[in-house]
Protein backbone atom coordinates (compact mmCIF):
# COMPACT_ATOMS: atom_id res chain seq x y z
CA UNK A 1 0.00 0.00 0.00
CA UNK A 2 2.86 2.51 0.88
CA UNK A 3 4.49 1.33 -2.11
CA UNK A 4 1.13 2.11 -4.56
CA UNK A 5 0.90 5.69 -2.47
CA UNK A 6 4.72 5.86 -3.36
CA UNK A 7 4.18 5.59 -7.06
CA UNK A 8 1.46 7.40 -7.06
CA UNK A 9 3.22 10.20 -5.87
CA UNK A 10 6.32 9.82 -8.50
CA UNK A 11 3.61 9.53 -11.15
CA UNK A 12 2.18 12.41 -9.96
CA UNK A 13 4.82 14.50 -9.72
CA UNK A 14 6.30 13.14 -12.96
CA UNK A 15 2.51 14.57 -14.91
CA UNK A 16 2.92 17.50 -12.84
CA UNK A 17 6.33 18.05 -13.85
CA UNK A 18 5.35 17.15 -17.76
CA UNK A 19 2.09 19.00 -17.40
CA UNK A 20 4.59 22.62 -16.45
CA UNK A 21 7.23 21.54 -19.54
CA UNK A 22 3.87 21.95 -21.59
CA UNK A 23 2.84 25.11 -20.33
CA UNK A 24 6.11 26.77 -20.54
CA UNK A 25 6.18 25.79 -24.38
CA UNK A 26 2.63 27.39 -24.80
CA UNK A 27 4.11 30.24 -23.11
CA UNK A 28 7.80 30.47 -24.99
CA UNK A 29 5.57 30.14 -28.49
CA UNK A 30 3.38 32.68 -27.46
CA UNK A 31 5.98 34.86 -26.11
CA UNK A 32 7.84 34.28 -29.48
CA UNK A 33 4.59 35.07 -31.44
CA UNK A 34 4.46 38.63 -29.68
CA UNK A 35 8.16 39.37 -30.19
CA UNK A 36 7.46 38.31 -34.00
CA UNK A 37 4.17 40.78 -34.10
CA UNK A 38 6.47 43.56 -32.77
CA UNK A 39 9.04 43.11 -35.02
CA UNK A 40 6.32 43.04 -37.78
CA UNK A 41 5.15 47.03 -36.58
CA UNK A 42 8.50 47.81 -36.73
CA UNK A 43 9.71 47.50 -39.93
CA UNK A 44 5.78 48.36 -40.96
CA UNK A 45 6.65 51.29 -39.13
CA UNK A 46 10.28 52.26 -40.93
CA UNK A 47 8.53 51.67 -43.86
CA UNK A 48 5.55 54.12 -43.14
CA UNK A 49 8.48 56.73 -42.08
CA UNK A 50 10.23 56.07 -45.38
CA UNK A 51 7.38 56.71 -47.16
CA UNK A 52 6.38 59.70 -45.37
CA UNK A 53 9.93 60.97 -45.86
CA UNK A 54 9.75 60.36 -49.93
CA UNK A 55 6.38 62.31 -49.75
CA UNK A 56 8.05 65.49 -47.62
CA UNK A 57 10.73 65.01 -50.37
CA UNK A 58 8.65 65.36 -53.25
CA UNK A 59 6.57 68.03 -51.65
CA UNK A 60 9.47 70.04 -51.05
CA UNK A 61 10.93 69.03 -54.12
CA UNK A 62 7.83 71.06 -55.65
CA UNK A 63 7.51 73.58 -53.73
CA UNK A 64 11.28 74.23 -54.53
CA UNK A 65 10.58 74.46 -58.53
CA UNK A 66 7.11 76.55 -57.41
CA UNK A 67 9.15 79.17 -55.56
CA UNK A 68 11.83 79.24 -57.86
CA UNK A 69 9.52 79.79 -60.80
CA UNK A 70 7.22 82.55 -58.95
CA UNK A 71 10.98 84.14 -58.30
CA UNK A 72 11.73 83.86 -62.27
CA UNK A 73 8.57 85.61 -62.82
CA UNK A 74 9.26 88.29 -60.62
CA UNK A 75 12.68 88.41 -62.34
CA UNK A 76 10.96 88.64 -65.45
CA UNK A 77 9.06 91.45 -64.34
CA UNK A 78 11.61 93.49 -63.00
CA UNK A 79 13.17 93.37 -66.06
CA UNK A 80 10.32 94.12 -68.56
CA UNK A 81 9.69 97.43 -65.94
CA UNK A 82 13.64 98.36 -66.97
CA UNK A 83 13.09 97.72 -70.35
CA UNK A 84 9.96 100.16 -70.37
CA UNK A 85 11.60 102.50 -68.06
CA UNK A 86 14.73 102.87 -70.66
CA UNK A 87 12.45 102.72 -73.65
CA UNK A 88 10.55 105.78 -71.93
CA UNK A 89 13.65 107.29 -71.31
CA UNK A 90 14.92 107.18 -74.91
CA UNK A 91 11.40 108.26 -76.52
CA UNK A 92 12.36 111.09 -73.65
CA UNK A 93 15.41 111.72 -75.31
CA UNK A 94 14.26 111.80 -78.65
CA UNK A 95 11.47 114.15 -78.23
CA UNK A 96 14.18 116.68 -76.20
CA UNK A 97 16.24 116.14 -78.85
CA UNK A 98 13.60 117.28 -81.11
CA UNK A 99 12.60 120.35 -78.99
CA UNK A 100 16.50 121.15 -78.77
CA UNK A 101 17.17 120.58 -82.97
CA UNK A 102 14.05 123.22 -83.69
CA UNK A 103 15.67 125.81 -81.10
Amino acid sequence: MERDAERRREADARQAKEDAKIEADKEKQRLEMVRLKIEQDVQLGKKKMERDAERRREADARQAKEDAKIEADKEKQRLEMVRLKIEQDVQLGKKKMERDAER
